[in-house]
């Protein structure tokens, strides 16, 4: 019986040795890493939305005339903004940005 308990007491701080190193290893390495990345992240995802907001503005704002193309390009700038939020998800959760064809540009 003295045996048993030897070998689970020695096999608990087996694990809790274990696990502290793992939390300083994920503290003081990992962690930093993926803030610095989201910061990056972060940071190319809000040049993107100021270049194509301003983009979409510039181009909604040079064709207004009628009601029409004032609709049309508001729904190209809600687009716009779709997108934009659609691929800093998938930035933000590492998912591969899909390629536009030919077919894809409006």
């Amino acid at each position: 019986m003295n045996i048993i308990v030897v070998a689970v007491i020695s096999a608990l701080l087996s694990s809790l040795v274990t696990l502290s190193i793992g939390l300083l290893f994920y503290r003081r390495y990992v962690r930093p890493s993926l803030e610095r990345r989201l910061q990056d992240l972060h940071q190319d995802i809000g040049r993107l939305v100021e270049t194509r907001v301003r983009k979409a503005m510039a181009e909604a704002l040079h064709d207004l005339s009628p009601t029409d193309v004032l609709r049309d390009r508001t729904w190209q700038v809600a687009r716009s903004g779709a997108d934009i939020v659609n691929e800093g998800l998938n930035a933000l959760l590492g998912r591969a940005k899909k390629r536009e064809g030919p077919a894809d540009h409006s």
